[in-house]
């Protein structure tokens, strides 16, 4: 749409009610709305608005690390803030509930979650540390409980040390029990040049390996003397975990033995000889470990 030019800038905001109830985080999720909701500056700016990246996932695994992507791209090359903020809520303003799930337009200042402890705006997932990369925009934690999360990133554009904008992106996220698959490979290692060795995975349902088989073993026989590293991935449907293998390739040895005398008579002395290639020693039997 085209709006007429305004020195004092524009704010549009969008209102719904109802979030779902089965939000962990908050208090009666089912009576709390939503306010998407962006500050447009002085069109004399000649601004562009920050865009968000790709929406995320929206799901995150129970006790395991987590980083999201909440960046956003500046045309303008402004300076971008990132900060986690307390959504907001139109229930809070008397502007939405469950008889008018969809209210006409209605200005701020709007109102904000309330939340249900011990969740709070800097702990909004359980998380003490949960926290935000203020100049990248990724969200790092590690949820200790299953359940659904609402948070909220805010990213503020700054010109000239002066603040022109900032647009909201309000989340819901379910923390699952990902069972995460474990891999290990296993197979002889180190292998003689020209041998075969089998490589078996387990823990996942279904395989990838870095050669491009599917299948739960793989057979490898190396043509060269060296190191080979393999890799393969697992994955449950939802979740993936990746195992590598590093299987050395020996050369082949040889070694022939030779004598000054064919024939003794008991009590003589002869001497033994051998020759090596691609070895490291020499043990003779019986009961001698000599140089050659």
């Amino acid at each position: 749409i085209n709006i007429p030019n305004n020195p004092n800038g524009y704010y549009m905001s969008w209102h719904r009610c109802c979030r779902n109830g089965i939000i962990t985080n908050i208090v009666n999720p089912g009576g709390s709305g939503n306010v998407f909701y962006v500050e447009i500056p002085d069109p004399a700016l000649a601004n562009t608005t920050p865009v968000f990246a790709t929406y995320p996932d929206a799901y995150m695994c129970v006790g395991f690390p987590n980083s999201d992507n909440f960046s956003a791209t500046d045309p303008d090359g402004d300076s971008l803030v990132y900060t986690l903020v307390d959504p907001y809520d139109c229930a809070s303003n008397n502007i939405c509930n469950s008889t008018t799930p969809l209210p006409p337009p209605a200005p701020g200042p709007y109102g904000t979650v309330p939340w249900l402890a011990p969740y709070a705006s800097g702990n909004m997932m359980g998380d003490p540390g949960q926290s935000i990369n203020a100049q990248t925009g990724f969200l790092f934690t590690i949820p200790p409980t299953q359940g659904v999360f609402v948070i909220c990133v805010k990213v503020e554009e700054f010109r000239n040390s002066v603040k022109i904008g900032e647009v909201r992106r309000d989340v819901q996220y379910a923390v699952l029990n990902c069972n995460i698959p474990s891999v290990q490979v296993n197979g002889p290692n180190p292998i003689c040049l020209g041998q075969s060795t089998t490589l078996i995975a387990s823990g996942g349902q279904t395989y990838s390996w870095s050669t491009g088989a599917t299948t739960t073993s793989l057979v490898i026989t190396p043509t060269s003397t060296g190191s080979y590293m393999y890799y393969v991935s697992t994955s449950n449907g939802l979740c993936t975990a990746l195992d590598s293998i590093n299987i050395l390739v020996a050369p082949n040895v040889t070694v022939s033995a030779s004598s000054f005398d064919d024939t003794l008579c008991a009590g003589d002395t002869t001497t033994l000889f051998s020759n090596m290639t691609g070895g490291g020693g020499y043990l003779w039997s019986p009961s001698s470990s000599l140089n050659n």
